[in-house]
């Protein structure tokens, strides 16, 4: 059975897979986890350098996209396709810690909530734990809204059943993610958090979030106005007599801006 399905995008990423095949293998040799490399029309060799370097594995899978749409078009194709009952989105860029996966394995396999939060650590050493935080649905969405957690999907841990269930895929273009998480929180029932940390995020210049070009500005600033949309949509929950997810938003849209 597998347990987590690993989605890895890739797009003119040679540059970088070369330098993660090591980690790959690990990944290939752990039991109850599948690794599925997304091409998204790249025009480089990196599938091919991929599929002669880990030929070997059976637990990993390739797919080709015919045009480059973004990766969270590459990561949908992906969703459809895995096996496993949660998902992680890895960039071709970044690390995840083994030892630590391997905790993170023998968790789901006796917990089963619909989203897990773990510790990760960025670039710029900053990082991220929230066990010494009391949180509930309304505080993990209260804390979105304001920006305070990230709006990379990359580190959560998605149950699957719930993604196909309420439709939750990724949006066409740049910043696709915005909008994905805040779908999800809405629609789980329950999370929980797990002390470990678990991702590390690279810093890759020319990257989508180290880029600014009028496209990445507009994509932002469209994926911010859907974010608001979806919020003034949905927002008809009794969060225990709380209302005032709105100043959170405002707070968020105006970081937002600033960004």
């Amino acid at each position: 059975m597998i347990f987590i399905s690993i989605i890895v995008p890739i797009y003119n990423s040679y540059k970088n897979i070369r330098y993660k095949i090591s980690l790959y293998s690990k990944i290939a040799k752990l039991k109850n986890v599948e690794l599925i490399f997304v091409d998204d029309g790249s025009k480089d060799d990196c599938l091919e350098f991929l599929k002669k370097n880990l030929s070997n594995y059976k637990n990993l899978r390739f797919y080709r996209l015919r045009k480059n749409k973004g990766p969270g078009i590459a990561r949908n194709y992906a969703i459809k396709k895995c096996l496993g009952k949660y998902i992680l989105f890895l960039d071709s860029d970044d690390s995840i810690i083994i030892s630590n996966f391997k905790k993170l394995i023998n968790f789901v396999k006796t917990n089963s909530p619909d989203l897990i939060i773990f510790n990760y650590k960025n670039y710029n050493n900053y990082q991220i734990n929230l066990t010494k935080i009391k949180i509930n649905k309304y505080n993990l969405i209260k804390l979105y809204l304001r920006t305070e957690l990230d709006m990379n999907p990359n580190f959560y841990l998605f149950k699957k059943k719930v993604l196909i269930k309420e439709n939750i895929f990724f949006e066409k273009g740049f910043y696709e993610d915005m909008l994905f998480n805040l779908k999800f929180f809405y629609k789980m029932k329950k999370f929980k958090i797990f002390k470990f940390k678990i991702y590390i995020k690279s810093f890759t210049p020319g990257s989508i979030t180290n880029s600014v070009t009028a496209k990445h500005l507009n994509s932002f600033t469209k994926a911010s106005i859907e974010k608001y949309k979806y919020f003034k949509k949905n927002n008809n929950f009794n969060f225990k007599g709380k209302f005032d997810l709105y100043q959170d938003l405002q707070y968020g849209l105006r970081g937002d801006f600033n960004f």
